[in-house]
């Protein structure tokens, strides 16, 4: 018996924007399950675009997405969810009012298994032990490195199938960097799927199975990280090369 190579996410020459301006001109992209793969590129370029597109935020001009084997165009946000594909946005977007855990476990609100909630909740805070010693505080209290892991844990309380996470170290020192890399390290070692945003072409390197570069609203380039270094030109932009 032959095993399923299909990919988990596939993205056929997508296209879409905002208000009329087109900021995505024909994606291509392929996913497959267990993979974690980086989009890379200049700022303004579509890679954030991208993932507002797959989780629904955005609608699909043309072209076509298909996720585990369905298509998703005609889809909202929430049956994406459901589907397995979870996006964790760039910035803070937290409820400031409420707790640690209480925002973690709105991430979990598909799951009506307790024990199941429970036990999504403390791999989260053995993932970020730091959380657990703040799960009852309120989120306007945290630091910009805290609220960081808030937001990449209450994304890992949905057990999604494909997790985007946008920008995970950006504005972040470089301890806590090193802290959030640490623990998505680990989670790649358990077969997790990721596409993940990075400014830090270097750090995201160091998990990534594939590296694609986004520019002009297209994919210009995917491969390894060595496949990038090798090349002189994207070398020197990108790890600083010679």
């Amino acid at each position: 018996m032959s095993l399923d190579t299909t990919p988990l996410l596939q993205i056929e020459q997508a296209k879409a924007g905002y208000a009329g301006s087109v900021v995505l001109h024909g994606i291509n992209l392929d996913i497959n399950a267990s993979e974690v793969v980086a989009l890379i590129g200049p700022n303004g370029h579509g890679k954030t675009t991208l993932l507002r597109l797959l989780s629904g935020l955005i609608p699909l001009i043309s072209g076509k997405i298909t996720f585990a084997g369905k298509p998703i165009e005609a889809t909202d946000t929430s049956e994406r969810v459901r589907a397995g594909l979870v996006h964790v946005p760039q910035g803070d977007q937290l409820f400031p009012e409420m707790s640690v855990e209480e925002n973690l476990l709105m991430g979990a609100y598909l799951c009506d298994d307790p024990a199941e909630t429970h036990n999504r909740l403390e791999e989260v805070y053995t993932l970020f032990p730091k959380l657990k010693d703040r799960r009852t505080q309120y989120c306007n209290g945290l630091s910009g490195g805290e609220r960081r892991m808030v937001g990449i844990g209450r994304g890992l309380m949905a057990n999604g199938r494909l997790i985007m996470l946008d920008e995970p170290s950006l504005g972040l020192a470089p301890l806590i960097i090193e802290q959030i890399y640490q623990a998505l390290n680990e989670l790649t070692k358990s077969g997790r799927t990721f596409l993940v945003v990075e400014e830090n072409p270097v750090r995201i390197s160091e998990i990534a199975q594939k590296i694609s570069l986004v520019q002009g609203g297209k994919v210009h380039w995917s491969g390894t990280r060595e496949a990038l270094q090798s090349s002189p030109e994207l070398s020197q932009v990108y790890f600083g090369g010679h």
